[in-house]
């Protein structure tokens, strides 16, 4: 008596307490909990629904968890000769890019397909860069120098290419032109080292 709760596929589950017995009374708590309730019975859903059992709200995986294992299974494929080590390291630079956008202790179930829109935009925008960059050097094998201007051409074209078919979602506090800045600077800075 006086728990939150919720019969799901024929079992009764409890989410918290808002009221008490007192002398024979039920008597509701003070900050009875509705919204912690409901957010548990939220994050455990659709386990009860599909017949698991829910993990504790401090076991959930997170991204950090998920590129600390993941790459384990994979260096025994390296050591089996099944992968590359070029693919290993492949694999460990998309963990640091997920980690890096999406934050560490973000819970993996928390992921959504819409939520790698903006991680598309930070793909395309290192793309964009690595297209200036072997224009750069291309260049330079033939012994031309490349102009700043070029470069952003060439970043431009690729990121034309890359987003006119699709929606880009950037970042919070992110746009078109913030990363087209960014990019301009990142190049001169290239431009301007030994």
């Amino acid at each position: 008596m006086g728990d939150w709760a919720k019969k799901t596929r024929g079992k009764l589950y409890y989410f918290g307490r808002w009221g008490r017995i007192v002398d024979g009374r039920m008597e509701r708590l003070p900050g009875d909990g509705w919204r912690e309730a409901l957010d548990e019975y939220l994050r455990v859903r659709d386990d009860l629904y599909a017949g698991r059992t829910p993990r504790p709200a401090s076991e959930q995986m997170t991204l950090a968890d998920l590129c600390s294992h993941f790459p384990a299974g994979k260096q025994r494929l390296v050591e089996s000769g099944e992968i590359v080590d070029r693919t290993f390291r492949d694999y460990l630079d998309v963990c640091r890019r997920l980690v890096e956008h999406f934050g560490r202790h973000r819970p993996v179930t928390d992921l959504a397909p819409a939520d790698f829109d903006s991680l598309r935009a930070s793909l395309v925008f290192g793309g964009a860069v690595h297209a200036a960059l072997q224009r750069f050097f291309q260049e330079q094998l033939v012994g031309r120098s490349v102009p700043l201007t070029e470069l952003m051409e060439v970043f431009h074209q690729y990121w034309q290419a890359e987003t006119e078919a699709r929606t880009v979602q950037y970042a919070k506090g992110e746009d078109a032109r913030a990363l087209k800045e960014r990019a301009r600077s990142m190049l001169q800075a290239f431009l301007a080292s030994p």
